[in-house]
């Protein structure tokens, strides 16, 4: 993990341009750092997190083989069913929704086809 972390730090601070973006986690403990080199190289930061973000995570419940998960973007309220185990797997999902809107498409459009997302088999696959 240490090394994955360096790697991203050097991709911030020396190979993203300026006016970029980066779609990171308000919650991880790497954030402040991740902040200040975001303002000091000029990036824009998109974030999800628990408290606040463009995507704030409100609820979050299993049921079944899936996720029920409450969101905020933008004072609007959105639930998700997520066929995913893991919390860290949802957060990865809403950084990418992040990269999907950042890249034109609509939440809702989004939002519409989250449902297909597939698990890879054997992550955090149910054993019987």
């Amino acid at each position: 993990m240490n090394s994955y972390f360096k790697s991203k730090m050097y991709l911030f601070k020396h190979l993203i341009k300026s006016n970029s973006r980066i779609i990171t986690d308000e919650d991880i403990k790497e954030f402040k750092l991740i902040k200040n080199i975001s303002k000091k190289r000029k990036i824009k930061k998109i974030t999800i997190g628990l408290n606040s973000g463009k995507i704030i995570i409100l609820n979050n419940q299993y049921k079944k083989n899936n996720q029920i998960l409450k969101i905020s973007i933008d004072d609007k309220i959105f639930t998700l069913k997520i066929p995913l185990a893991g919390f860290f797997q949802i957060k990865n999902l809403l950084m990418a929704v992040l990269a999907a809107h950042n890249s034109g498409l609509s939440f809702n459009k989004i939002f519409k086809r989250i449902h297909r997302i597939k698990a890879v088999p054997g992550r955090l696959e149910t054993v019987r």
